[in-house]
């Protein structure tokens, strides 16, 4: 054989061994794939990833081994959202399928499959129904989607992925609880949709299976007993009391949590401070909690250290912050009262200070130690008392208060504008109905919001090289640059 075909037989046999392992590679790497899912979301802001509320929910799910099968009926052909609405809908139970072991899915044309329809009872399109063993959970159509925008602007928004939240959330508890909101002090509104309103606040409720109800502890219809709260409560919160309590809802409150039930009082510099607190060994001193460290570019809202506790669960795991502002400093004595346990939750850095007036430098308050408390500063306090020691009868479950000195965090103009407010609530709503971990949420999904925590030092060395390092050093290239061209 001549060199020449001796040539191209061993080029033709190292194509046909490149072509065989390639082949053969290829396979493989199918192979995995197809038994290892791997997805990326390249969107800035995760939009096609499943928050961390649904993530842990259907983790749950797949826990109790026990299927689940979801049927998603089509939306109505010859509307001009009609593809958009299959599509996030079928977007959505792909993500879930591929997450859970035991979700089972499928997406039925309402048209073509009318015994499906009449078999599960449905009479509306992109109707949706949740089955797991003898429970079942219906998902309305218009509670998948919303109309936003004006005039051409009008689009559809879809909500499906809270909606299923709230539909796991129920296979898991059956049953709604009732989260009250104490008022006719000047409270914060849970139906207000203005930047100090809670609406927000009662949306992310309601996914968690919470009611939201407003509590009157001050009027009374004729023939009926002293005020109290009801025995539904699953919590009470105090937002922001303009006015203090009076005696007859003091002892209502003091009644409702002899029983073992779990209390918010989030307070403001200056606001009234319930006689209970004193009772707990908590008091409130004059003044803001301030830091060197705050949000960019609030000097009021300083960054909290979050510490170790039931409530900060989400946010340590998710290693999010909560942003609070302007606080009310809180101190409580040490040791506390017999049967009762109070830790801080939120506290200032150890360069934290109580702010009571003075010099402010740079359009900031500065520490004075002769005028300013020193830090660190306790933000916000979890306190649990124990059953049979006077407040809280012999058994009952502990009694669990939370107060936070400010309740601008629950409001719609900070709740989701804080990267952590909506998962620091809902844990510390959670852990005040006393509710199972296994419906404790780490938040619904908010758009994510970028905050710069920096000091005065640190603003004042990037104002230094923004307005005059980087200007000398660009004016500096420049006469390089020209002193360069004529010398050519």
């Amino acid at each position: 054989m001549n060199q020449r075909w001796k040539r191209r037989l061993t080029y033709g046999t190292n194509a046909t061994l490149v072509t065989f392992f390639g082949i053969a590679i290829l396979i493989l790497l199918y192979a995995m794939v197809s038994q290892n899912r791997v997805r990326w979301d390249l969107t800035e802001e995760g939009r096609n990833t499943l928050s961390q509320d649904m993530i842990a929910k259907v983790a749950l799910l797949d826990a109790d081994a026990e299927a689940v099968q979801i049927t998603a009926f089509s939306a109505q052909r010859g509307k001009g959202d009609a593809s958009f609405k299959n599509r996030a809908i079928k977007d959505l139970l792909r993500e879930l399928g591929a997450r859970s072991k035991v979700i089972d899915w499928r997406l039925v044309d309402f048209d073509k499959d009318r015994l499906t329809a009449e078999r599960l009872g449905v009479t509306e399109y992109g109707h949706v129904v949740v089955q797991r063993g003898a429970d079942r959970v219906d998902i309305r159509a218009r509670d998948l989607f919303r109309k936003q925008g004006k005039a051409d602007a009008r689009h559809n928004v879809f909500l499906g992925e809270a909606a299923f939240a709230r539909s796991f959330s129920q296979l898991h508890t059956p049953k709604r609880r009732v989260v009250y909101v104490l008022s006719g002090h000047g409270e914060l509104d849970p139906a207000d949709r203005g930047p100090s309103g809670l609406a927000d606040l009662a949306d992310a409720l309601d996914i968690e299976r919470y009611d939201v109800e407003v509590l009157d502890l001050i009027s009374s219809s004729a023939g009926v007993d002293t005020p109290r709260v009801p025995d539904d409560a699953a919590a009470v919160l105090i937002p922001a009391a303009r006015t203090e309590l009076g005696v007859h809802e003091a002892d209502a409150l003091l009644t409702y949590l002899s029983g073992g039930g779990g209390l918010l009082l989030a307070l403001e510099p200056g606001s009234p401070v319930p006689d209970l607190l004193g009772r707990l060994g908590i008091s409130v001193p004059s003044g803001v909690a301030m830091d060197r460290k705050v949000v960019f570019p609030f000097w009021d809202r300083p960054i909290p250290r979050v510490k170790q506790h039931e409530t900060t669960q989400g946010l340590r795991e998710g290693k999010l912050t909560p942003v609070l502002a302007r606080v009310a400093p809180l101190m409580s004595v040490d040791p506390a009262p017999d049967g009762m346990r109070t830790v801080p939750v939120l506290t200032t850095s150890r360069d934290g200070w109580i702010e009571r007036g003075g010099v402010v430098q740079g359009g900031s308050p500065i520490y004075e130690p002769d005028i300013d408390g020193a830090g660190p500063v306790y933000m916000a306090l979890a306190t649990e008392v124990r059953p049979g020691r006077g407040l809280v009868r012999t058994g009952k479950r502990p009694a669990r208060i939370f107060t936070v000195g400010d309740s601008d965090f629950l409001s719609n103009g900070l709740l989701s504008d804080g990267p952590g407010n909506v998962t620091f609530t809902l844990d510390v709503v959670h852990w005040l109905a006393g509710a199972d971990l296994r419906v404790a949420s780490v938040g619904a999904r908010k758009k994510r919001v970028r905050r710069l925590a920096i000091t005065k030092e640190q603003l004042g060395t990037l104002r230094w090289l923004s307005m005059g390092f980087l200007p000398v050093l660009v004016g500096i290239v420049g006469f390089a640059v020209r002193t360069n061209r004529r010398g050519r």
